[in-house]
Parts: C-alpha cells; sequence; structure tokens
C-alpha cells in the first residue's frame, strides 16, 4: 500500500520531471514491460527476433566493425533468418571491445551523444563502452520491473548493502547522489565497510528506514545477516531482499531469509545491459528480459540445449549508439526449458555459474567483500586484466595486467585506496605491467582467498562452481 510520499512523488513528481522536463521514456518503457511480461512466449519471441533484425540493419549501416564481420561472413543482415544464421557472425570478446571500439560506434550518433560506461571487471577484465539515452531509459524500465516482483515500489524506502563510491567524490557530483538518494528514500550502506562496529551502526539505520526491500551483494548480505545472528540484533521485516552482483549460494540464501524474515530474490546482470534475469516470487529460475535482450547460450560455437550449460552471449536490442551483438560477457549458464507457474513468458534461465568473488579478511579482523575489487579497477582505464590473491591473513597480492602506460598519479591513487581500505596491518605484494601474464583457467576466480572460514560454525565464505 503506497503512502502519501509515493503518491505525490512517485506518481506525480518524479514522471513530471523524468517525462515533461527532461523527455526521458522511463516511465513508458516501464508500462510497456509490465505488460510485455503477461504476453506468450512465442509473441515475444517475435517481437524479440524483429527487434534482432532492426539492431543487425542499423550495425551493418553505421558501423565499421559489423560492416567488416558481416563481408567476412558472407551475410547480409536479411539473410539472417533463424539462430542458425545469426551463429555465423563472430562472438564479440572483451578484448575486441578494447580494441575495436572507434569501429564499433554507431555514425548515426553525433560526437559527444552517447554515455559513457564501464565495467566493473567481476571475470577479472574491466572494459569501457557507450550506449545510447534511449537504450538506457528502457534498461532502468527493465530493472524497476524486476525489482517489483520483490515488493519493491518508486519512492518505497530501500535499505541497499552496496558499493559506495571508492574514489573521492567532490562537489557537485556527491551532493546530486545524496539527493538522489534522499529522494526515492533509500538508505546506502556501504558493503566496503561492514565492520562490526559500522554493522551496528548499519543495524540501527536500517530499523529506522523499515525498508519495503533490502538490495545488496551476495556476500555482503550474508555478512550482515551473520553479524545480525551473533549480535542477537531483530530486524525490521521486509518484503523482499534482493541480492544481485556476485553468486548467490545455497547456504547463504538460508541464513539471510532467516535472519531478514523475508524471502531472497535472486537477480543477474551486468553493466553493458544492466538487469538480464530475476526470480519472481516462484523461485523458479531467472526470468530473462527478452523483450530488452537477445540472449544466446552456447558451447563450441552451437546453441545449447535446455539443461546443458554453455557461455551467455548477450545482445542490447536497444543500444543503437555501440552495438553489443554476440557479446560474451564471460559468465555460463542453462535454459531452464521449462514454463514458469507464474505464468509470464519471459524464458527461465537457470542459477548463473561463475563470478565467485571471494571475501578479503585484513588482520584486524575486517571483512572486505570481493565485489569492492572491480568496483575500483573499473575507473582505471589502463588495467587490462586482474587477479587479487589472499594466501596469507597479513599479505595481499594484486597483479595487474595492463593495457598501456599506468599513470604514476593512478598507481598511487591505486595503491592508497587498497591500502586504506585493507588497513595498515595488511602487507601489499604488486605484480604491476603490461608484461604480467594472468593465467587463465575455467571458472577463473579474479578475486581469491585461500584462507578458508573465519569459523568452523560456519559455511565456507565462497565456492568454485
Amino acid at each position: 500500500m503506497q503512502d502519501a510520499y509515493q503518491k505525490v512523488v512517485g506518481e506525480t513528481v518524479l514522471p513530471f520531471y523524468e517525462g515533461v522536463l527532461r523527455g526521458r521514456g522511463t516511465f513508458r518503457y516501464r508500462a510497456v514491460a509490465d505488460r510485455a511480461q503477461w504476453r506468450s512466449a512465442e509473441e515475444l519471441r517475435a517481437e524479440q527476433w524483429e527487434k534482432l533484425g532492426k539492431l543487425l540493419d542499423h550495425a551493418y549501416s553505421t558501423t565499421e566493425y559489423y560492416r567488416a564481420a558481416f563481408d567476412q561472413a558472407g551475410l547480409a543482415p536479411g539473410d539472417v533468418r533463424g539462430p542458425e544464421d545469426l551463429i555465423r557472425l563472430p562472438v564479440l570478446e572483451k578484448a575486441t571491445v578494447r580494441a575495436e571500439r572507434p569501429q564499433l560506434i554507431s555514425s548515426a550518433f553525433p560526437a559527444g551523444s552517447l554515455v559513457r560506461s564501464a565495467t566493473g571487471g567481476s571475470t577479472g577484465e574491466p572494459m569501457q563502452f557507450f550506449y545510447n539515452r534511449d537504450s538506457y531509459e528502457r534498461r532502468c524500465a527493465i530493472a524497476m520491473r524486476g525489482d517489483g516482483w520483490a515488493g519493491w515500489e518508486l519512492c518505497g524506502p530501500e535499505f541497499y548493502i552496496w558499493g559506495a563510491a571508492v574514489l573521492p567524490q567532490k562537489g557537485l557530483a556527491r551532493l546530486k547522489g545524496k539527493l538522489y538518494n534522499a529522494g526515492l528514500r533509500r538508505i546506502v550502506a556501504s558493503s566496503f565497510e561492514l565492520s562490526e562496529t559500522r554493522a551496528e551502526e548499519y543495524v540501527r539505520q536500517y530499523n529506522a528506514q523499515k525498508p519495503y526491500v533490502v538490495v545488496g551483494y551476495a556476500n555482503a548480505l550474508y555478512e550482515f545477516a551473520q553479524y545480525v545472528r551473533r549480535a542477537g540484533a531483530r530486524l525490521h521485516r521486509p518484503r523482499g531482499v534482493i541480492s544481485s552482483a556476485e553468486k548467490l549460494f545455497g547456504y547463504q540464501r538460508e541464513l539471510i531469509e532467516q535472519v531478514f524474515g523475508a524471502p531472497v530474490f535472486d537477480r543477474y546482470g551486468c553493466r553493458e545491459v544492466m538487469l538480464i534475469g530475476a526470480e519472481c516470487d516462484r523461485h523458479e529460475g531467472l526470468h530473462v528480459s527478452i523483450d530488452n535482450l537477445y540472449v544466446e547460450i552456447v558451447r563450441d560455437g552451437r546453441p545449447c540445449a535446455p539443461g546443458e550449460s554453455g557461455d551467455i552471449l548477450l545482445t542490447d536490442l536497444h543500444n543503437y549508439g555501440m552495438p553489443l551483438i554476440r557479446y560474451r560477457v564471460g559468465d555460463v549458464g542453462s535454459w531452464k526449458g521449462l514454463a514458469c507457474s507464474c505464468g509470464r513468458g519471459l524464458p527461465l534461465l537457470n542459477v548463473v555459474e561463475g563470478r565467485v568473488l571471494d571475501v578479503i579478511r585484513t588482520p584486524a579482523g575486517k571483512t572486505v567483500p570481493g565485489e569492492f575489487f572491480p568496483h575500483l579497477l573499473k575507473d582505471f582505464h589502463s588495467v587490462r586484466t586482474y587477479q587479487i590473491i589472499q594466501e596469507r591473513a597479513d599479505e595481499l597480492l594484486i597483479r595487474i595486467c595492463l593495457d598501456g602506460p599506468f599513470p604514476a598519479e593512478d598507481r598511487e591513487l591505486l595503491e592508497q585506496t587498497i591500502a586504506r581500505m585493507v588497513g595498515p596491518e595488511m602487507r601489499l605484494r604488486w605484480d604491476v605491467g603490461e608484461d604480467v601474464v594472468i593465467e587463465r583457467r575455467a571458472k577463473f576466480r579474479p578475486v581469491l582467498s585461500r584462507l578458508g572460514t573465519a569459523s568452523g560454525a560456519d559455511a565456507p565464505l565462497s565456492t568454485v562452481v
């Protein structure tokens, strides 16, 4: 049930600001997305293929990369009539995006009109990319729909255990961030500062907020739940808890649900396209946003059958500014092959394998979630790949392969930021350079702890999957 603030700000002020004053289509797209989820799978697939065809035409006509890719494959966009034709186009790798970014940007968009972003590199490979504003508005609408399945409402109170800004924010940017969160009635508790003292403070803030939903990194939610259990604290019961950014394990879901007294809703996404899939209240799998994405699961160059694990390839159907077609995100998953009992036509993805980010423990007893490192390293554009390894309680090995020269001020800022986070008792061992070789194997873990558990009573903090 909505309160007065939601009715005034959520239903009137924000839609007016976004739609009329800023000319954005977010709320219009959300209404479309809400209706689309109940359409049949056949209708959604037909519309998805139509959108894909238009994107392929655009990419061929306006980007150097895709014109060459089609020509080398002996294809024209009109020749792609089904999945068996689409697989003739090359898979787009992160390394290719880094190397050929200018050739991937559409000539149909004026210079400066696209939004620049970067991945957090949760698979160990940060990457910069661009998108057009309309595609971002559609992504936001899809995210609203998915969060709504967990009980989220616009301008309803929210509590995030999330990655607050790592690098210093100043002036207008900092003020805008505070106003944005205040307007949405959102409290962000930094998952990078989850000490016993901070956790106690977060419990007080949480209970005062009385959130509808809680959103957090899987490991951070689990760590917080462990603290609440040890402290014997009691929490306001939310409608749902949304786990994101990291792989959620069964033992983590169980404890989080016990402590919060609410169901956990797993969510899968990436910065390149935002929400890919999310659980509804039936928890039978992740509903894939096929009205915004074309998702493939392939192995050895062929589509996988339901239940068969393979590489996840993404095509954003609305990013015309810098099309990412058949983009390998770096995760492994499988199609469920069954419709959800909720009645939605959006297909189901099995729990995604990969994205295992270990928790780093400092000699002072502080825990630093693995997500801290991709969150930080995405802002250093010279970083190609990395791996963070903890084999001793008082030492951290930081291995970074560079794409080019690393400015001295960047290195100093990186070293200071990590040292501040892990504390003076932790020795940092650096292996940084253009010639650093980071061995990549199946089930690669960009943040790896070999310390084991903090307590024999608790399940392991991470597991290789």
